[in-house]
């Protein structure tokens, strides 16, 4: 080996393990990165289908509480007062989602 060939080496070799180096933290900062953006995807997933829900139980009480009205018939209010038990579950839901949430402040 010459002296030329061993001084390449010497330069190369550090370069070569610093860009090494640089990859891996390039890749560990992009795998963190896209790891809180599909938490906060989940999340706002979930709020959004308890969100659904409660569009449903809300829609499902005034149905049975309207039905009631017209008819005066109590069967119609089983479906509300289901419907109410199942609106408060909803919303409780939404509220536990959105505390957990350390970017949004509590709206509840």
């Amino acid at each position: 080996m010459n002296w030329t060939t061993l001084r390449r080496m010497a330069i190369s070799l550090p370069l070569a393990i610093l860009a090494a180096c640089l990859m891996i933290g390039v890749s560990e900062y992009g795998y963190k990165q896209t790891s809180e953006l599909l938490t906060n995807l989940t999340r706002a997933y979930d709020i959004r289908t308890s969100i659904s829900v409660l569009m449903k139980d809300m829609l499902n009480a005034e149905t049975g509480l309207r039905g009631y009205l017209l008819t005066n018939d109590p069967k119609y209010l089983e479906p509300y007062q289901e419907a109410s038990k199942d609106i408060s579950r909803s919303l409780e839901n939404i509220r536990k989602n959105i505390e957990n949430d350390p970017a949004n402040p509590t709206f509840f």
